[in-house]
C-alpha cells in the first residue's frame, strides 16, 4: 500500500493508526557497532596494551559513574555488559504526539571513538613490528645462500681472489667493483698480519652484499649502503 511520511512517521493512507517510526539506519548501526565493539574488545582481546587502554579510561572516567547522571559507557565497561540499545533513543512529545529519535550522547560517542582509535594504533604498531621481524628473518635467511646467476666475470673473480687464501668460500655481489676488491684484499692482508699473524679462517665464508637499513620514526627513512662502492 502507498505510504506517506509526516512528522517523523510513516503511516498508511488507508489506515492512519498504523504508524512506523522513522530513524536514520546508518547512524543507528554505526553507533551500535561502536559501543558493542568496545564491549567485544574488552571481553575477547587479552593483549595487555589493549586492556590498559580500557583501564586508563575507567581510571579517568569511572569516577563519573554515580546515581543521577552516570557515564553510561564507563558503567557498561565496569559491569562488563554491552551498552543497552535503549540508551540510543530519546522519546519526546510534540503537539500531543509521541516521537522518538537517536539520542546524541555526544560525549559517549567521542569517548568510544577515542578508545577504538587507541586500540587500532596498538594493532598498527603490532603489524609494523611483525612485518619488521619478518623482513629481518628473510634477510638473515638469504644472507647465507649464494646468489644465483652471478656473472661469469664476477664468478671468476670470486674463485681467484686473494681472500681465498684466508677463507673457506668468498662471494661477491654482482654489482661489485673488482678494482675495489683488489684494494680491500691488500688492506685485509696488512690488517691480518698485524693482528692475526697471517692466520687463515678456513671454516669461515666471506660474502660481500648490499644491505638496506630502515628506521621507523616520524617517517620511514631508507638508507642504501654498498660496502664495495662507498
Amino acid at each position: 500500500m502507498k505510504r506517506k511520511r509526516q512528522d517523523g512517521y510513516y503511516f498508511l493512507r488507508g489506515n492512519r493508526s498504523r504508524k512506523a517510526h522513522i530513524i536514520d539506519l546508518a547512524a543507528f548501526l554505526s553507533k551500535a557497532f561502536l559501543f558493542t565493539g568496545i564491549h567485544q574488545i574488552q571481553s575477547s582481546v587479552n593483549l595487555p596494551l589493549v586492556q590498559d587502554i580500557i583501564k586508563d579510561y575507567l581510571d579517568k572516567e569511572g569516577s563519573n559513574v554515580a546515581p543521577g547522571k552516570p557515564n553510561e559507557l564507563a558503567e557498561s565497561i565496569l559491569q562488563k555488559t554491552p551498552l543497552p540499545l535503549k540508551n540510543f533513543f530519546r522519546t519526546y512529545t510534540n503537539n500531543e504526539k509521541e516521537f522518538f529519535c537517536l539520542d546524541e550522547y555526544t560525549y559517549l560517542v567521542s569517548d568510544a571513538v577515542n578508545i577504538l582509535c587507541r586500540v587500532l594504533e596498538v594493532y598498527l604498531d603490532i603489524r609494523y613490528e611483525n612485518r619488521h621481524r619478518s623482513e629481518i628473518g628473510r634477510s638473515i635467511a638469504t644472507a647465507y645462500i649464494t646468489k644465483k646467476n652471478i656473472p661469469k666475470a664476477v664468478h671468476g673473480a670470486m674463485e681467484n681472489t686473494g681472500f681465498m687464501d684466508y677463507f673457506k668460500y668468498v662471494e661477491f655481489d654482482e654489482d661489485v667493483d673488482l678494482a675495489s676488491v683488489r684494494t680491500i684484499e691488500k688492506e685485509f692482508e696488512v690488517l691480518n698480519r698485524a693482528y692475526f699473524s697471517g692466520k687463515a679462517f678456513k671454516d669461515v665464508t666471506l660474502r660481500f652484499r648490499k644491505c638496506w637499513i630502515v628506521r621507523r620514526g616520524d617517517k620511514q627513512i631508507q638508507i642504501k649502503k654498498d660496502f664495495l662502492n662507498p
